[in-house]
């Protein structure tokens, strides 16, 4: 797993509540999404399995920010949490497709958080070295920066 940070700057006002306009409503970060190779799509728990087999793997999971499962209910329990978290509007996560034959090769979420969007990605080993998380990432930059209130990524 590779994470990026993406930090966005926000138009402030007396009015203006970051934190309460990005999860006011997830209508700005829809259910499913497409690339020029691969489907975003949120994230469900019949997929436990696969994600269990990668994120089992520790060449995978040794950047993630969380604790590796170690039974396929822990994978489950994540999952829920992670679609608990959407319905909240805290994380937003996407197993990432490949259109071509449907081949799930991972996830990506992003974070909203006060003033910045946080992006992170985990892409099954087999499935390294193909551009997909750069692809998939690339995309949710282009979303998040769509947005009304975010006009620009300092460097």
């Amino acid at each position: 797993m590779r994470v990026i940070s993406c930090y966005f700057v926000l138009r402030l006002n007396a009015n203006y509540s970051p934190l309460r306009d990005f999860r006011a409503s997830n209508t700005m970060y829809p259910t499913r999404l497409t690339t020029e190779r691969l489907i975003l799509r949120k994230i469900v728990l019949s997929e436990t399995d696969f994600v269990f087999d990668y994120a089992s793997d520790p060449d995978v999971t040794t950047y993630v920010a969380w604790p590796s499962p170690t039974t396929r209910e822990d994978t489950r329990e994540y999952l829920a949490e992670m679609l608990n978290q959407w319905d909240r509007n805290e994380c937003f996560e996407y197993f990432i497709v490949r259109s071509s034959d449907s081949m799930l090769l991972g996830a990506i979420s992003l974070v909203p958080e006060d003033h910045s969007v946080t992006i992170g990605y985990v892409i099954a080993k087999r499935f390294w070295g193909n551009g997909y998380a750069t692809e998939a990432a690339r995309h949710l930059v282009r979303l998040a920066l769509a947005q009304k209130e975010i006009f620009r990524v300092p460097q």
